[in-house]
């Protein structure tokens, strides 16, 4: 059984899960689920640096997401 049959059986043979983001499971999975998550995220360190956030946080705090200098 191919995965798309897999997901049409999951989904009662509609195409509902085509909207959802594919994760790669060869690739970053943990990071995959941070970046698509609908639930904002931010990873920050002991002094309350942020370190990262997810799309979803950035949108629902309106702050723009600067690359930082390494």
């Amino acid at each position: 059984m191919t995965e798309e049959n897999r997901t049409k059986r999951r989904t009662g043979g509609s195409d509902l899960a085509d909207g959802f983001q594919k994760i790669d499971l060869n690739g970053d999975v943990f990071r995959q689920i941070f970046k698509h998550s609908v639930i904002p995220v931010i990873v920050h360190d002991m002094d309350m640096n942020i370190i990262d956030a997810n799309d979803s946080a950035v949108g629902e705090f309106g702050y723009e997401k600067k690359p930082t200098a390494q």
